[in-house]
């Protein structure tokens, strides 16, 4: 629709150049206007000019933006996020003491008015040898980490979040680790706040992705 409505308008913006034309070569050609008159001609004519222009102009501007904001939820629905890597801390006992987890967050679309803020990360453990097995589910370990940086169309950001263990988480996953080994997968829920047109409504909005990593 706006491609046509831009088109109208360029075919009668190169009308009105070829009548507005015609018309001061009539006046100037005349002996009878007087000069006040051919420049009151001009002035009318140019001013017809410059509001075409502007009118061109802002029908070019405000589709561009409508185009923009008609992408906005589809945008939020395609965000990805992905763990690309994993890595538990150990103590001098080979006990786990924190868990390392590195993400890449994605805006695979052509909208441009995203900008990550942080994200938060609650982890629990399952495991494929037994569906009924898991670990922290009720009581996830927690991590985050922020930055301010856009999330332009078709690039990623990638982040580190640390997930401490706390009182005997450490001796608990060492022994779920222990009990199932390789077949150990980690359950990942990511909380992607980010800065949006909406920041006036919503300081940040929130986008959250269920994502699995496998340890083997």
């Amino acid at each position: 629709m706006i491609v046509v409505v831009i088109t109208a308008h360029a075919v009668a913006t190169r009308t009105t150049w070829k009548t507005i034309a015609i018309r001061f070569q009539r006046i100037f050609n005349s002996s009878l206007v007087p000069p006040s008159a051919r420049w009151g001609a001009l002035k009318s004519r140019v001013f017809t000019l410059i509001y075409i222009a502007i009118a061109i102009a802002s029908l070019v501007y405000f589709g561009a933006i409508t185009l923009n904001y008609v992408q906005f939820y589809p945008a939020l629905d395609k965000l990805a996020v992905q763990a690309e890597g994993q890595q538990i801390f150990r103590d001098s006992q080979n006990i786990p003491t924190q868990v390392l987890v590195q993400l890449r967050v994605t805006n695979p679309t052509s909208y441009s008015g995203l900008r990550l803020e942080y994200l938060v990360v609650h982890l629990y453990f399952s495991t494929t040898a037994n569906d009924s097995a898991t670990l922290f589910q009720n009581f996830a370990l927690l991590g985050s980490n922020s930055t301010i940086a856009p999330l332009g169309p078709g690039t990623s950001l990638r982040l580190q979040a640390v997930l401490p263990l706390a009182g005997n988480q450490s001796s608990l996953l060492a022994n779920f680790l222990g009990k199932y080994g390789t077949s150990v997968v980690s359950d990942y829920n990511v909380e992607i706040h980010l800065f949006t047109f909406l920041d006036a409504l919503v300081p940040t909005l929130e986008v959250v992705r269920d994502i699995q990593y496998t340890n083997g």
